[in-house]
């Protein structure tokens, strides 16, 4: 994922992973360990996880400018391959903007998913 995003992030493409950790203090040495520069989020309730209907691990949603789902993978992925590369060249394509980098990860929590829910279900 970091070799995917580091790669197209200068095209606006934005990279989200979530980690639905029961004890979030865990995920910051995994994040440190992996070197990730893109933002993690923090969903230890599962509300985000709920709401996307996620019933195993990893599971991947691949969601266009206007927040529409297009694509999702069940199980792990190489995402920096010719296929993850292909899909990720065919949205930012469609560029609507400045790009937002930065050069190390960020944690947040979500305190709720409703927001995500009108879009994305």
């Amino acid at each position: 994922m970091e070799r995917l995003y580091t790669r197209y992030k200068k095209d606006g493409f934005v990279m989200l992973a979530v980690s639905v950790d029961g004890d979030p203090r865990a995920v910051t040495p995994f994040i440190e360990a992996h070197q990730f520069t893109f933002t993690v989020g923090l969903d230890p309730g599962m509300e985000l996880a709920n709401a996307y209907s996620v019933r195993g691990l990893p599971a991947s949603f691949v969601v266009d400018r206007g927040g529409y789902l297009t694509a999702l993978a069940l199980g792990p992925r190489r995402w920096d391959d010719a296929a993850g590369r292909a899909l990720v060249e065919g949205l930012t394509r469609w560029r609507s903007g400045p790009s937002s980098s930065s050069s190390s990860a960020t944690v947040r929590s979500f305190p709720s998913s409703s927001a995500l829910r009108g879009r994305c279900s």
